[in-house]
């Protein structure tokens, strides 16, 4: 096999645990659920390994042209795979539009918080500024 098929095979595979990782992270946003900080290191390595793996091929794929007429077949394999990349990043899209809904809504929660707090403060200074009365019956 050629370098530039293993890379693609190397992309293809990677390009699967993307997938499957922004899958569970919408299901953890769905959920309602806390980011698992687990998680949430395993997606920067992906990311990480998704920036080099792209790098590698685009190298290749350069070298491969100017080497060969580049074949249709690793040309199809490019294609899918720029099909796939446009699917990650729908998903991406998709995941933070859910992300940015529920730090809306947080902010609003934290903000009506805010209101019944200051709320309770105003209540308790008026009653701690009430006389006293003394019951005579007593």
């Amino acid at each position: 096999m050629i370098p530039i098929d293993s890379e693609l095979n190397a992309l293809e595979r990677l390009y699967g645990e993307v997938e499957a990782r922004l899958d569970r992270q919408y299901q953890t946003i769905l959920a309602g659920s806390p980011p698992d900080p687990v998680e949430e290191r395993k997606a920067a390595r992906l990311e990480q390994k998704l920036v080099e793996a792209e790098t590698r091929i685009a190298r290749l794929v350069g070298e491969r042209v100017a080497a060969v007429d580049g074949g249709s077949e690793t040309a199809s394999r490019a294609a899918q795979l720029k099909k796939r990349a446009q699917r990650l990043m729908d998903l991406i899209e998709r995941n933070m539009a859910h992300y940015r809904q529920d730090r809306a809504a947080t902010r609003e929660s934290l903000r009506e918080l805010d209101r019944g707090t200051r709320y309770l403060d105003s209540v308790r200074e008026k009653r701690e500024n009430q006389p006293k009365f003394i019951d005579s019956r007593e």
